[in-house]
């Protein structure tokens, strides 16, 4: 049951006596989160991550883990290192989710401009303790938002773009290799060719589920490279461009519907890859000044 986020997973107990074990999944694909209670007397572990990105928080309870000679802190939230790690406990109840390492390094690659070097993380915490509240509120808004919306879930565009969220926050929050290295495309000459060339793309695919490190790879920078040229250039974000963008054409579709028919905001906002109703209603009144049930009914 647990292999999704322990693999190879191997435990013992001292004995049956008092033995516990709860478990709450959401599988969606790119993401997988879970909550478990384990609770068995004098309970050992062994298990081998590699292949995955695991990161935990204990809700209550104690528990050890260690990566060889190394002890995990398991008092914030903790990044299991992708290889073989062991653990021990009484009772513990612990939360957490899984990413698909080769996705994340992927990820990590058209961030950074270094594709095709692999990704490593130099640490299991994270490293100051305002970016250990960024990944309690990047999980909280991810459990609370999106993965027990199925009809949210249900559009490629709202799961990859969670997906691109979480992974920005774990390349962010967990000290790795790929941020430490320099990009030569942040200070490099980026002129306004290459911003139209990844406009151009961005309003080519507002509908396909394509994330603002897809748009960096097609104008051929790392995101943070193609971020100092949109800023330089334009004065905004390509995140904040895409969006816009998609909200632009979930206007229009709500402009052209047919209000007898039975399309409904929250159908029309997730095919654009908004799985945050109340965001984007908001986003929404702010550029169009009413709201999106208004244009609709109109």
């Amino acid at each position: 049951m647990l292999h999704p986020f322990f693999p190879d997973a191997r435990m013992s107990a001292s004995g049956a006596e008092g033995f516990r074990f709860d478990l709450d999944v959401v599988d969606a694909g790119l993401i997988s989160t879970m909550r478990y209670r384990f609770a068995s007397p004098d309970s050992v572990a062994t298990s081998d991550g590699t292949g995955v990105v695991t990161i935990g928080h204990v809700l209550g309870g104690n528990v050890r883990m260690a990566a060889g000679k190394s002890e995990i802190d398991m008092t914030k939230p903790f990044l299991l290192p992708p290889r073989p790690f062991q653990g021990r406990w009484d009772d513990v109840h612990v939360g957490g989710l899984t990413l698909d390492l080769a996705e994340v390094e992927r990820f990590a690659g058209l961030l950074t401009g270094l594709e095709g070097q692999r990704l490593g993380f130099t640490g299991t915490a994270p490293m100051t303790p305002a970016l250990s509240r960024l990944w309690a509120a990047t999980v909280r808004t991810l459990n609370r938002d999106l993965l027990r919306d199925d009809a949210a879930m249900a559009s490629p565009l709202v799961r990859r773009t969670a997906f691109g969220q979480v992974a920005l926050a774990v390349m962010s929050v967990f000290p790795n290799t790929h941020m430490t290295e320099h990009d030569p495309s942040v200070t490099g000459e980026t002129g306004p060719v290459t911003v139209r060339r990844a406009k151009a793309f961005m309003e080519d695919n507002l509908a396909s589920a394509v994330t603002t490190a897809d748009v960096a790879a097609a104008a051929g920078l790392s995101l943070r490279g193609l971020t100092a040229a949109f800023r330089r250039e334009l004065d905004t974000t390509p995140a904040a461009y895409l969006r816009a963008g998609r909200l632009a054409a979930a206007h229009r579709d709500l402009v052209v519907s047919d209000p007898t028919s039975r399309i409904t905001v929250s159908a029309v906002a997730h095919r654009w890859g908004f799985g945050n109703m109340g965001r984007f209603a908001t986003s929404y009144r702010a550029q169009y000044g009413v709201n999106p049930h208004e244009t609709l009914d109109h």
